[in-house]
């Protein structure tokens, strides 16, 4: 059918910024970023704070139950984001280790 075919030529990847972030978990836009977020094959989450970062990934584990989340830090600020996903994995890097 003619929605499937729109379907299947949805494949992107959806990079959001801190301060883009803060908007779109507001609660009169989460509606419209879970529809975003889960049609994207990657969210990449980047120039945000600690706390945004493991927000967004229990926010796509909420809309997408059985999708396996993946969160790569390397930093003290990225360890709650490790720990919100199903699978982390902490670098060692210029910000050092946690």
């Amino acid at each position: 059918s003619k929605a499937k075919k729109n379907q299947a030529e949805l494949n992107f990847e959806l990079v959001v910024e801190g301060n883009c972030l803060a908007y779109m978990l507001q609660e009169e836009n989460k509606k419209l970023f879970g529809k975003i977020v889960s049609k994207a094959n990657v969210v990449l989450v980047c120039r945000s704070s600690p706390k945004q970062k493991a927000e967004v990934v229990e926010f796509a584990k909420s809309i997408k139950p059985n999708m396996v989340s993946l969160a790569i830090g390397d930093g003290g600020n990225d360890v709650n984001m490790i720990k919100a996903a199903n699978i982390g994995i902490g670098i060692y890097g210029k910000e050092g280790y946690q």
